[in-house]
């Protein structure tokens, strides 16, 4: 299964919203749509009901900015995905900040039943697609390897997954159909792709758990030299594509959680770290090397947008692409 949790700048944050022991103590519960609606600023798009007896709900979110003040204990589960934008969020689960950068195709999971806070802002607007699932939903996908969903560690808070990417995809596409013939809120999609998703959420999350579980449940040596270099080669050939997680551990030969931490013994790096160092290294190349324009070297160097280059430029080497460029 491709899971890919590189690339989300996923962090434990000591800013953001952190619950006081007041609030923590009048924690109450709500839908996971009316938490959402109360931190947004601007009202959804609802695209689709189930009317097949799980009770699965889409929405679709337009915003800028959005802030839950006061703690939540959500009844439902709810799964967000960005269709198009970029943000930067602060989850809060169970006091616990942990810090998002939301990007397309990116998918974040918010567990019921657990204490939950957010924040999120954006220089321009996100377009996000929510599906809220209620556990009544999940419990009928359960399977012997787990049912707890509300146990999801912070590593599942946010991913990247092909199917989740293609079904969201089908739904905003089925949406946009049913909508140019008046008839959007009535398509079947939900009601018949709905067991399909959470069977395949509830494989991802078990799965994502266990690839994240702590050293200490099993050895691990540091890759092997010829499979590190083989790693390296490929990451110097694609600098300019998305590098997977999961493209890597597939050279590797290994599994995703496996790769992570050999990789970390083999070079006291995570791949993620190793592949944005690799990106800048070329950057300061082309910097002092050329005239080209800095969202040209961001575009060969891998770089989703200029600002974000710009950004990861100055947090790692201290100074703008333009100031790079000036002082060699």
């Amino acid at each position: 299964m491709a899971v890919d949790t590189e690339g989300l700048a996923i962090t434990v944050a000591h800013d953001g919203p952190r619950p006081t022991r007041s609030e923590s103590a009048v924690c109450t519960s709500t839908s996971a749509y009316a938490a959402v609606t109360e931190s947004s600023a601007t009202p959804a798009d609802l695209l689709f009901q189930d009317h097949g007896g799980d009770g699965l709900m889409a929405v679709r979110w337009r915003r800028k900015t959005a802030r839950l003040k006061a703690p939540r204990r959500l009844t439902d589960h709810l799964l967000s995905y960005c269709a198009a934008g970029e943000a930067m969020s602060t989850i809060v689960l169970d006091g616990k900040p942990i810090r998002i950068h939301q990007r397309p195709r990116s998918v974040v999971f918010v567990p019921a039943g657990r204490s939950v806070q957010w924040t999120l802002e954006a220089a321009r607007e996100v377009v996000h697609v929510h599906i809220y699932i209620p556990v009544r939903a999940q419990a009928a996908a359960a399977t012997p390897r787990g049912a707890g969903w509300p146990a999801v560690a912070s590593e599942m808070i946010s991913v990247r997954d092909p199917w989740l990417d293609g079904y969201f995809k089908l739904l905003i596409a089925e949406y946009a159909v049913g909508a140019s013939v008046g008839q959007g809120l009535d398509s079947p999609f939900l009601d018949e792709t709905g067991s399909l998703l959470v069977r395949h959420l509830n494989m991802l999350l078990h799965t994502t758990l266990a690839e994240h579980a702590s050293p200490g449940q099993g050895r691990v040596s540091a890759l092997r030299p010829f499979i590190l270099s083989r790693i390296e080669s490929f990451v110097q050939a694609h600098l300019d594509t998305e590098i997977s997680l999961q493209c890597l551990a597939d050279i590797a030969s290994l599994s995703v959680g496996h790769l992570v931490r050999s990789f970390h013994l083999a070079t006291g790096l995570t791949p993620h770290q190793y592949v944005l160092e690799r990106r800048l290294d070329r950057a300061c190349d082309l910097l002092c090397r050329g005239t080209a324009h800095v969202s040209d070297i961001a575009r060969r160097c891998g770089f989703s947008s200029v600002s974000h280059f710009s950004a990861m430029f100055r947090v790692h080497r201290g100074l703008s692409p333009s100031e790079f460029r000036r002082r060699h």
